[in-house]
C-alpha cells in the first residue's frame, strides 16, 4: 500500500467533478491526476472478461491513453518534460503483472507509484483522483484503506440533466445515444448517486463530504476553505483557479463556454434549458432527492403527468416489456 492519502472526487457526470478537479490541481501539497480515472467504470468489474493477462494490459491501456489525451505535451509540474502518454505507459507497464488486476486497489497503488515517479511529484502528499458515480463503492475502498476520503459532488438533478443534453447533437448523437436514453440513464444513475450520498450524509462518515455543486460556484470563499481542511491542505488562493498541470484549463462545458474561472452561469437555468417533457420527468422520478438535497420542488400538474405517461410508454417498451403473449401455452 502507499503511503499517501487518497482522495476520490465523484458524481454524476456532469455535476461538476473535472471542475472541482481542475480547482485542487495546480495546489503544491497536492498529488492530483487531472482527468477522470475510468479504472471502476473501463475496466472493472470483473477485468478478465477482457481476455488474459495481455488482452487485460492492452484494454488498461487504452483507457488510460484515451483520458489522458487532453494532458499530451502539456508540461509536467517540477519537470522540465512535457506529458507523453508512451513515456508514462512505460513507466506504468513494468510494475504490472497478472495479480495487478485482482483488487482496484492494489492496481490504483500501482498508479500511484508509477505516477509519482513519472512526474516526479512527492509520493508522500495526497493523491487526488476523479471517477464519476463510484461512491457506491466506497465501502470496498476503505476496506482496503481505511484512511480513504471520498467528496461527492452533488449538482440539482435538472441542471445536471440540462448540462448533458446541451451535449446532444455534438456528442452524444454521434455516440448513438439517444435524447430519451440520456434521459432514463439519468433518472436512474443520478438516484444511485443522490441516494448513497444521501446515506453518507445523514450517517456524518467522517470520511465523506458532500459539495453541493452551487454552493461551490455561488460561495466559493467559503466552499473552498472547507474543502481544503477535509483534505487536510493548506488553504491558498490558487484553490480558485482551475488548471491542468498549473496550466489554467478552460473546463469541458458541452455549451462551449471556456470557463477560465468558476462560474455560476447555468445555475438554476433547467426550467429554459429543458424540454417540458424532460423536466416533468426529472421532477417525477426524483422528487424526493430534489427535496432532501435543498433545491426546490415543482407541483406537479395533469400535463406533468401525461408526459410522464408518455415517457413511461417508451421506457417500458425499450427496457422492461416482454411480449409473453405470443410465447406458446405448455
Amino acid at each position: 500500500m502507499t503511503k499517501s492519502k487518497k482522495v476520490l472526487l465523484t458524481g454524476h457526470r456532469k455535476s461538476g467533478t473535472s471542475m472541482l478537479s481542475h480547482l485542487l490541481d495546480g495546489h503544491p501539497n497536492i498529488n492530483s491526476f487531472p482527468e477522470d480515472i475510468s479504472f471502476l467504470y473501463a475496466f472493472y468489474p470483473n477485468p478478465s472478461r477482457w481476455g488474459d493477462f495481455y488482452a487485460q494490459k492492452s484494454r488498461l491501456r487504452s483507457v488510460i491513453e484515451k483520458v489522458t489525451l487532453p494532458m499530451e505535451n502539456r508540461l509536467v509540474p517540477n519537470t522540465s518534460c512535457r506529458y507523453k502518454f508512451s513515456a508514462f505507459w512505460s513507466c506504468f507497464d513494468k510494475y504490472l503483472s497478472p495479480e495487478s488486476f485482482e483488487k482496484f486497489s492494489l492496481l490504483l497503488d500501482l498508479f500511484i507509484v508509477s505516477w509519482t515517479e513519472y512526474t516526479d511529484f512527492d509520493p508522500s502528499l495526497p493523491f487526488v483522483f476523479k471517477e464519476t458515480t463510484q461512491l457506491l463503492r466506497f465501502s470496498g475502498l476503505l476496506k482496503s484503506d481505511p484512511d480513504f476520503l471520498a467528496i461527492q459532488l452533488v449538482r440539482d438533478p435538472r441542471d445536471n440533466l440540462a448540462a448533458i443534453t446541451a451535449g446532444y447533437k455534438n456528442y452524444y448523437m454521434k455516440m448513438g445515444e439517444d435524447r430519451l436514453e440520456i434521459l432514463a440513464s439519468v433518472i436512474n444513475r443520478i438516484r444511485v448517486d443522490l441516494t448513497i450520498a444521501k446515506h453518507y450524509h445523514l450517517s456524518s462518515h467522517n470520511r465523506f463530504m458532500a459539495i453541493r455543486f452551487e454552493d461551490l460556484v455561488l460561495d466559493p470563499d467559503n466552499v473552498i476553505p472547507q474543502i481544503a481542511n477535509f483534505i487536510g491542505i493548506p488553504y491558498l488562493k490558487c484553490l480558485h483557479s482551475p488548471t491542468i498541470f498549473g496550466t489554467i484549463d478552460p473546463g469541458n462545458s458541452h455549451d462551449g463556454d471556456k470557463n477560465t474561472s468558476i462560474s455560476s452561469k447555468n445555475v438554476y437555468r433547467w426550467k429554459e434549458r429543458l424540454s417540458k417533457l424532460e423536466s416533468s420527468v426529472a421532477n417525477f422520478f426524483l422528487d424526493d432527492l430534489i427535496k432532501f438535497w435543498g433545491y426546490e420542488t415543482e407541483v406537479l400538474t395533469m400535463e406533468n403527468i401525461n408526459q410522464v405517461s408518455d415517457f413511461y410508454d417508451w421506457y417500458n417498451l425499450n427496457y422492461f416489456y416482454r411480449d409473453s403473449f405470443s410465447e406458446s401455452i405448455a
